[in-house]
């Protein structure tokens, strides 16, 4: 088992600090985590929040990786619809190379209907992005030419350099809560990132080995709040 915290960058109005000052000491923060031992850093994402909840992940996990030398950086959850998959695979090669390996990519479909509002989005579309986008990222990190003919995206042979460091790519995750989404991450061969619920861990292990993966090669990571 390990242990791992999230930050999420929240900057209340009512105790409001400036924001580079703030950022500073969060990563202040980070960084005394890693000395104590924690084994990841999980950084999660919202957009438009009255408090500044993190919208830029790889940006903030670049600037965590320059600060850090031994505890893995990952994201718990980027939202893939709203992320382009060609670039967000870019910047999964760029973050696993300034951290020399540390990188761990965590993806779900967002929930929040102002979000989906707000970028002009179909929420009903969210999950058929998420599927579609995943796959293009891990073919863009794993293949030296991808031409893409999907239903959201289209590449043409698209070519990621430089390449990630780790080998054959940064580990995946999918964030999933309802059985039906439990499920799905499993048949498509991914890590498991669950939140506060029922545990996930029987129908996740079953479903990977009906669908011919050993569960010994995966992981679940469980969110847990901690006073």
């Amino acid at each position: 088992m390990r242990f791992g915290f999230m930050e999420d960058f929240r900057n209340p109005v009512q105790w409001r600090r400036p924001f580079p000052a703030f950022y500073e000491q969060i990563l202040k923060q980070i960084k005394r985590g890693e000395e104590l031992g924690y084994d990841n850093i999980w950084l999660t994402e919202h957009h438009f929040t009255e408090d500044g909840y993190n919208p830029a992940l790889m940006t903030t996990a670049a600037a965590v990786a320059m600060r850090t030398s031994t505890i893995r950086i990952g994201t718990f959850i980027i939202i893939l619809p709203f992320q382009h998959p060609l670039l967000l695979a870019e910047e999964v090669a760029n973050v696993d190379i300034l951290s020399n390996g540390r990188f761990d990519l965590g993806v779900g479909q967002g929930y929040a209907h102002y979000e989906f509002e707000t970028f002009n989005m179909n929420r009903s579309e969210r999950g058929m992005r998420t599927r579609e986008g995943i796959r293009i990222v891990e073919r863009l990190l794993t293949e030296d030419e991808v031409t893409v003919d999907g239903k959201f995206t289209k590449l043409t042979k698209a070519r990621l350099t430089p390449k990630a460091v780790q080998t054959p790519r940064p580990p995946i995750w999918i964030g999933a809560r309802g059985p039906k989404a439990i499920t799905r991450a499993a048949e498509m061969g991914y890590h498991l990132m669950a939140t506060l619920g029922p545990d996930p861990a029987p129908l996740y292990l079953e479903t990977l080995a009906k669908s011919g993966y050993d569960p010994e090669d995966f992981n679940i990571a469980q969110l847990r709040m901690v006073y």
